[in-house]
């Protein structure tokens, strides 16, 4: 009995370095590090811009010939063209782009970045009215305008609603590329007719600058892989509007203003953070 109490000590101390190293296999894994909005991203995102402006135009002038003002105006022919035309040629259209930046997180709740963004989209409209005036039947004057794209340079500060969910707001600098068009064309080919053939109009693009904030709601779903989805709103101002004066064939210059324009973006976003 003696012997048998012997071998199993024995048996029992040559296995416990054994047992050890199978118990170690089997220890918890490491907690998983928590998320951190810390680092670089590159993404894109689609949505909708709303474009807003106004134009209008200012009409050539025509008088007929009289032998003393006195009798021009004692016949009330002073001033028989056409009246001025005013209306808006903002409109909506699909935005889509991309977008880049770098976060902080600072502290445990705030995050402080900053972003650049590109977004195409066509936005913009026009109107059409007919010239009202006694000698002007069959006149129309055209105008246009369209943001061809936008491009913005802002900074962000979020405050994270949980670890991985980051309500911000955001605002910086911006520019556009506006496309512009109008024309006045009247009308028969009597001779009888003082307007007869007249045609004026300009087309031309230009790049202005201005300002642009907003907010939205940024997401983290995966705390081990950097994968940020956001929904966003943007509001453009670009102050500077636009006055050409363009020359008529035969008659005074029609002039042709544009409105500040300014564009409502609201777009949904996805980026991956480095």
């Amino acid at each position: 009995m003696r012997r048998l109490v012997v071998a199993g000590l024995a048996w029992g101390a040559l296995m416990m370095p054994a047992m050890a190293a199978d118990l170690n296999l089997y220890k918890a894994p490491p907690p998983v590090p928590a998320f951190t909005w810390t680092g670089f991203y590159f993404g894109g995102d689609v949505g909708g811009a709303f474009s807003n402006s106004n134009a209008a135009w200012d009409p050539p002038s025509y008088r007929y010939s009289c032998p003393t003002i006195a009798a021009c105006v004692a016949n009330d022919v002073v001033g028989l063209g056409p009246g001025a035309a005013s209306g808006g040629t903002g409109g909506s259209a699909f935005a889509g782009g991309l977008l880049a930046g770098y976060n902080v997180q600072i502290a445990n709740n705030w995050v402080a970045g900053i972003e650049g963004d590109w977004t195409g989209m066509r936005a913009g409209g026009s109107f059409t009215q007919p010239w009202v005036g006694p000698l002007t039947a069959g006149g129309t004057t055209t105008m246009s305008s369209e943001v061809e794209w936008a491009l913005s340079l802002r900074g962000r500060l979020g405050y994270l609603i949980w670890p991985n969910l980051m309500a911000y707001g955001t605002g910086g600098a911006a520019w556009a590329d506006i496309q512009y068009g109008a024309s006045a064309i009247c009308c028969g080919t009597f001779t009888n007719e003082p307007f007869a053939g007249y045609s004026s109009g300009a087309s031309f693009t230009h790049m202005t600058s201005g300002w642009v904030a907003g907010g939205g709601l940024e997401w983290a779903p995966f705390s081990g892989f950097g994968l940020l989805f956001r929904v966003e709103y943007l509001y453009f101002d670009f102050g500077g509007g636009q006055n050409v004066v363009a020359a008529g064939n035969g008659f005074n210059s029609s002039g042709f203003t544009w409105s500040p324009t300014t564009i409502s973006v609201a777009r949904f976003g996805m980026a991956y953070k480095f």
